[in-house]
């Protein structure tokens, strides 16, 4: 009898040990109502985005600056935490990384963030969009005095301004969208440029020589992701997705949804297009060609193991599923 009872309390102890683990919660952005310029590290589960707090609606979003917020995975738990005193607005804050180190603009100026998470004011001005080189030693970023739009490049070590492109601004319907990358060699930026009415185009800048060249007329997005650079073009009714790839643009495939924007991932091979007012994204992964439709969100991205997630209102899903379903549109009315 002792032995049958032994017997079974050891079964019950096998069944409860090899029972389902504890469910992973996602990370909590304590007051947030919307999030912004996603983008995570490219060597670790970690990410900075820049946080509201306040509900803004149309271009009243311009002018609300929000804190800039630090989430990071280790093992199961996350690590959340406000990195003060950096703060900024959906036009003025954009978020790159070099090297072991994060930059990102504000309001009031670039930040530098060091591994420790320390915030060093490396410029102050007020800078719109950012790209950092490969190697860590450049940044290049768009001022906007009186009626210009002024291409600036600027090595990290000495604050030295080491080239200037002044274009006019000419595409009045645009009041944000001021992305820019380094090329792979470092040799040159791409970026989007308001200088042509008759829209944005894609330009190399060669910082060897001072050209300029359009690359892409009507584009819409450029974004690194990791080491991989995603362009997002206009044709018709519908995108293109391309990378950039050997000094050219490759066409990777076509989107039929009208997508007006790229979020970056931490993997080379993967970047999230979306389009944030039907709450609908695109995840893409180039390398097997194959789209992952998500509805019920405005943004998502990949960290480097591999985990996702989805933002929605200032809350964040690991799961596409925990998305919130989007109502069916509602036919117009026409008069009878």
């Amino acid at each position: 009898m002792i032995g049958k009872t032994l017997i079974a309390g050891l079964i019950n102890i096998m069944l409860v040990a090899a029972g389902p683990g504890p469910i992973e919660k996602p990370p909590v952005l304590r007051g947030a109502k919307e999030t912004f310029a996603v983008s995570p590290s490219h060597w670790e589960d970690r990410l900075l985005l820049y946080s509201l707090k306040h509900e803004v609606e149309g271009e009243t979003a311009s002018y609300v600056p929000g804190p800039l917020v630090s989430l990071s995975k280790i093992g199961q738990a996350w690590r959340v935490r406000e990195i003060k005193p950096v703060a900024a607005d959906i036009d003025s804050g954009s978020i790159v990384w070099a090297k072991g180190n994060a930059y990102v603009t504000s309001s009031r100026g670039i930040y530098r963030l060091r591994p420790n998470g320390v915030a060093e004011k490396i410029y102050s001005g007020q800078p719109r969009g950012l790209a950092v080189s490969r190697d860590g030693t450049t940044l290049a970023f768009w001022l906007s005095p009186q009626k210009l739009d002024v291409l600036t490049v600027l090595r990290i070590s000495d604050r030295r301004v080491l080239k200037r492109w002044p274009l006019p601004f000419k595409v009045q319907t645009e009041s944000s969208g001021w992305q820019l990358a380094f090329a792979p060699d470092g040799g040159s930026i791409l970026a989007r440029t308001y200088d042509e009415e008759t829209g944005p185009d894609l330009k190399v800048f060669d910082l060897r020589t001072g050209s300029m060249t359009t690359l892409l007329r009507d584009c819409v997005s450029i974004v690194q992701s990791g080491d991989g650079i995603f362009v997002l073009g206009e044709q018709d009714e519908t995108r293109d997705l391309y990378r950039f790839s050997g000094g050219k643009l490759e066409l990777l495939t076509h989107i039929n949804n009208r997508v007006d924007s790229l979020t970056p991932t931490a993997l080379s091979s993967v970047v999230v297009a979306g389009f944030a007012f039907k709450k609908y994204l695109w995840v893409y992964d180039a390398e097997k060609h194959s789209a992952q439709e998500v509805n019920g969100c405005t943004d998502a991205t990949v960290l480097k193991s591999g985990q996702h997630l989805f933002f929605l209102d200032g809350k964040v899903f690991l799961d596409p599923a925990a998305c919130p379903p989007v109502p069916p549109a509602q036919p117009e009315e026409t008069d009878r």
